[in-house]
């Protein structure tokens, strides 16, 4: 009987701990305020651009802002020492546009170009990307070569791929993602759309329009066109028929649903719409993404993710953070961007003046260390309690926790 309430109580500990971690406020910091349409984070660095499609670019590293150009085209792009972005006209290349990469400060022209064909760069892992002229050019092998164009066969598909160019598509650079060794594609063309990689290899099929959806009902009608890849994970929003859709992953080949309109939404409600301006986020087994959701009667807009103890909300439309009003949605074609790198999550948010926020992830080990504290408090607790009676049992319990 000893040891038995000895199990409970452990077991009631750890139980307890978990509840109260599912609740916390995740610890923020705001270090930017204004309205950032998009930005980047990589290597401990942010960038961004202000006021798409040109503006000046903006750098975050090691705890300070500087601003590196006033001429940025599009979304900048950082990765810890670097900074590239697309610049436009002559003010700093000789071509009407032109990729520029600051690294450890120095300043380098990656490519020009007089056709307007160029898109904004990539930088992961101290490597970089771009699209050209329908090709997606990166350094990946030690020198800059296409890696996927309309000559390369699409796996299971007739013809090649086709990637929008970047002037063609609201000055925003959506069809793929890097982690600067690996990339997540979706092909444009409207007879082979799908999500395609070349993690392990050799490009491969993750989904297309024969994809059966998974957990779901026939097969997949169309993607969020900006995919999210680390390592050998791909990330993708993926529609079905009848309004169906989801925020579905790829793990070395094995398709599973992570989320979908029939996902009980953490703290009450039901997701609407995973539909948004942006893809999700992945780092390191961990995943986040905004949705659209419903609670006591009104549609908001929230930022849901899985930190490795099952799907939280972290934060949502009319939340208050340090007394300001969280708005994810900003009208205009604006909408929150979510990065996630390791235990960093950062976002945008477009209420008040607006900002850029970043937020800590508990790591589910100090919650397990935690737990077991709690577990051995009250076991301590217990057995005072015990040589005192039930009275002073209670009275004990307070105190400790």
């Amino acid at each position: 009987m000893r040891h038995l309430r000895i199990t409970t109580l452990i077991i009631l500990a750890s139980f307890a701990w978990c509840t109260l971690a599912h609740g916390i406020d995740f610890p923020f910091e705001k270090i930017r305020a204004g309205w950032i349409p998009d930005f980047s984070m990589a290597g401990g660095a942010v960038a961004y651009t202000d006021n798409t499609p040109i503006g000046a670019v903006h750098f975050y590293q090691g705890g300070l802002w500087s601003t590196v150009s006033e001429w940025g085209l599009g979304p900048a792009s950082a990765d810890g020492q670097s900074v590239a972005y697309l610049t436009v006209g002559f003010e700093e290349v000789p071509a009407n546009l032109g990729i520029v990469r600051i690294r450890d400060g120095v300043r380098e022209v990656v490519a020009l170009d007089d056709q307007y064909l160029l898109s904004t760069p990539h930088l992961a892992a101290g490597r970089i990307a771009f699209a050209s002229d329908g090709e997606l050019i990166s350094d990946v092998s030690g020198s800059l070569d296409a890696v996927l164009g309309a000559a390369t066969p699409v796996p299971g598909g007739l013809g090649g791929f086709y990637l929008i160019p970047f002037i063609d598509n609201n000055y925003s650079d959506k069809q793929y993602d890097f982690d600067g060794q690996s990339f997540a594609v979706h092909n444009a063309n409207e007879y082979q759309a799908g999500i395609y990689t070349n993690a392990g290899g050799a490009w491969r099929r993750v989904a297309d329009t024969t994809t059966p959806i998974p957990d779901g009902v026939g097969t997949f009608t169309r993607f969020n066109p900006e995919p999210a890849i680390d390592g050998d994970q791909v990330l993708f929003v993926g529609f079905g028929a009848d309004g169906a859709q989801g925020i579905f992953r790829d793990h070395s080949g094995s398709l599973d649903r992570l989320v979908d309109l029939s996902t009980p939404v953490p703290g009450g409600g039901e997701f609407r719409s995973f539909e948004w301006f942006h893809g999700p986020a992945v780092s390191d087994g961990r995943y986040a993404f905004v949705a659209r959701f419903r609670q006591d009667g009104d549609d908001d807009f929230g930022i849901f993710g899985d930190f490795g103890r099952g799907l939280e909300r972290v934060v949502a439309d009319f939340d208050l953070l340090n007394d300001e009003r969280i708005f994810l949605f900003g009208g205009g074609g604006y909408g929150s961007r979510v990065r996630l790198e390791g235990t960093t999550l950062a976002f945008t948010h477009f209420g008040g003046d607006g900002g850029l926020f970043l937020l800590t992830v508990p790591e589910p080990s100090s919650l397990l260390l935690g737990g077991i504290g709690m577990a051995i408090t009250l076991l301590f607790v217990a057995r005072r309690a015990r040589s005192r009676g039930k009275k002073q049992w209670k009275s004990a319990f307070a105190e400790a926790t």
